[in-house]
């Protein structure tokens, strides 16, 4: 299914550049239909598979999923260079990614988006420890996962991984607002472009993935727009 995702884009920039301030009172995240969801954890006895939004989330989003692997993995790494003195890489080796095919399982939805979520967060917990800042993981997901209580059909559950994929890229771009926003906030004008059977869902998992794209990006040293792999 083809989205407008350009569209939302500059809809949320020209936003940002007008200084549009939020109303949390405005902008209410609407609910999945009960009819779409079911409470079964696939994949219960991965460990971030739990009964907690942040847990929904990695459950909906390969892409987020992988993020929270490739997070620790980076961090790791990069504190090891940061101790011993050096400076930031910007170029990766392929067996600095070879985790992810041991991390993953077909339970936790499309490898594609795995894969890429997973090499995101690699960067971002890199970038994170080789700046000497602290494991911010777990703030930045809590607020992309804000609100999420159950757990999406597999067809549906595809189009909101596919919404998170996408909102997250659209947050690395380089004319991106840099404002911070809410994911109530992006998801009602993702909704004003976005049509199909699975707009909500697409739209939900969009301003989900852009939010942790968003927060904390441009603190560290390297980024993923600055990073490449071979």
């Amino acid at each position: 299914m083809s989205w407008p995702k350009i569209q939302i884009f500059m809809a949320l920039a020209c936003l940002a550049t007008l200084g549009f301030s939020q109303n949390s009172t405005e902008f209410t995240s609407l609910a999945v239909p009960g009819a779409s969801v079911t409470n079964k954890f696939p994949g219960s006895t991965e460990r971030h598979l739990q009964a907690t939004p942040t847990g929904v989330l990695y459950s909906n989003s390969g892409f987020a999923h992988g993020f929270r692997h490739g997070y620790e993995l980076g961090f790791h790494i990069g504190d090891l260079d940061f101790q011993m003195g050096r400076g930031p890489r910007f170029v990766f080796k392929s067996k600095e990614y070879q985790q992810s095919g041991r991390d993953y399982s077909p339970d936790f939805g499309s490898r594609l988006l795995f894969d890429e979520g997973y090499k995101a967060g690699f960067h971002r917990g890199y970038g994170d420890a080789i700046s000497g800042l602290e494991f911010r993981l777990f703030d930045q997901v809590r607020s992309a996962a804000v609100g999420l209580s159950e757990i999406l059909a597999p067809t549906r559950r595809s189009h909101f991984d596919e919404g998170f994929a996408d909102g997250f890229r659209s947050s690395q771009m380089k004319s991106a607002p840099v404002v911070l926003m809410s994911t109530d906030y992006v998801e009602q004008y993702c909704l004003k472009s976005a049509s199909g059977a699975y707009a909500l869902e697409y739209c939900s998992g969009f301003s989900r993935g852009y939010v942790l794209g968003s927060s904390g990006a441009h603190d560290t040293k390297i980024t993923v727009s600055q990073s490449k792999s071979h």
